[in-house]
């Protein structure tokens, strides 16, 4: 039979075990609450870039789309077939334009944010360096 003193250090030792694991997964918990909240940051920061990029570039696309189409129309046009064809093509010319200029406005975003937040980096660190923070 066991002792009443085994008993109880058995207990102790059982009890410090599950105190550590418990204390791991609060732990845990909060780590990943940190890491989830710093990864929405991020998506929200880059997805706002794209935004503001995909709306500044269809707007500047289109202007320049509209100002080809006024100042270089078509010069030839070798079939009267091609006229249907020429002149749809030739109408939606401002829109392409504004398509391309929003892709190139999105990667525009993105290597604006990234510089950005390389800058903020910098900065803090700086600041905590000067403070004798290391």
């Amino acid at each position: 039979m066991k002792g009443y003193a085994e008993i109880l250090g058995e207990n102790r030792q059982f009890h410090t075990v599950n105190h550590l694991h418990s204390l791991w997964i609060n732990i845990s918990k909060e780590q990943l609450l940190d890491k989830l909240l710093f990864l929405v940051r991020v998506i929200v920061e880059y997805a706002f870039g794209m935004y503001i990029g995909y709306a500044i570039g269809w707007i500047i696309g289109l202007y320049t789309g509209h100002c080809y189409v006024k100042h270089f129309e078509p010069v030839y046009i070798e079939d009267l077939s091609q006229i249907s064809n020429m002149l749809s093509y030739w109408r939606s010319m401002p829109y392409i334009f504004a398509q391309y200029g929003a892709m190139i406005g999105v990667a525009i975003g993105i290597i604006a944010i990234a510089i950005i937040n390389n800058k903020l980096l910098n900065q803090k660190i700086n600041a905590l360096y000067k403070e004798g923070i290391s």
